[in-house]
């Protein structure tokens, strides 16, 4: 099938890597605990970052991978990283977050232009099967103005009509406590 390889380290945390999609893995590797990272481009083991690595997880997820017919390797790094590296990575990431969350966002085709740039002549192709603007006609999207609701619909106006047709009771005594709230028993003002 694939050749896959699970390595840990302390920076990184336990990453299976040379997965691709419609392999088959991903159905193996849920029930296990293991989460796509999209970023990573990479399954990994969530909480598994500056932690020692969890034996018995690993070895479950290699004899499952191998029962299924892939090839497995296991790199293994115990070498714990020491705190002011561990709080110099945090902050790094902090920042980089910062930064990313107070960037305006992109408009949708350069995000698509970015994470995906094979998708590009698609793009182009869906878009020209599109009518342009100018085949709708400028204000297309606007409802003309007789189509519009009048004015003075209001809940105002409509309490004023219902008043107008019927005469209303106010429900009084212990029966009114039991009587369902209903928006007609509403007063508007």
């Amino acid at each position: 099938m694939s050749d896959l390889t699970i390595e840990h380290t302390a920076g990184d945390g336990t990453l299976l890597r040379g997965s691709a999609r419609g392999d088959g893995v991903a159905a193996l590797l849920k029930p296990l605990g293991w989460r796509w990272g999209r970023t990573l481009s990479a399954w990994y083991l969530p909480r598994s970052r500056d932690t020692a690595p969890r034996a018995a997880v690993i070895e479950d997820t290699t004899t499952t991978l191998r029962a299924a017919g892939h090839a497995v390797t296991i790199t293994l790094d115990h070498e714990p990283r020491t705190p002011a590296e561990v709080a110099q990575d945090r902050q790094r990431r902090s920042r980089a977050r910062a930064d990313r969350l107070e960037a305006p966002p992109l408009p949708m085709h350069r995000l698509r232009a970015r994470l995906a740039p094979g998708h590009r002549q698609d793009g182009r192709a869906a878009g020209e099967a599109v009518p342009s603007r100018a085949a709708v006609g400028a204000g297309g999207d606007r409802v003309p103005a007789p189509e519009r609701r009048p004015r003075g619909r209001g809940p105002r106006r409509r309490l004023e009509h219902r008043q107008r047709s019927r005469p209303r009771r106010r429900p009084t005594g212990p029966d009114r406590r039991d009587r369902p709230v209903r928006r007609r028993h509403r007063c508007w003002r």
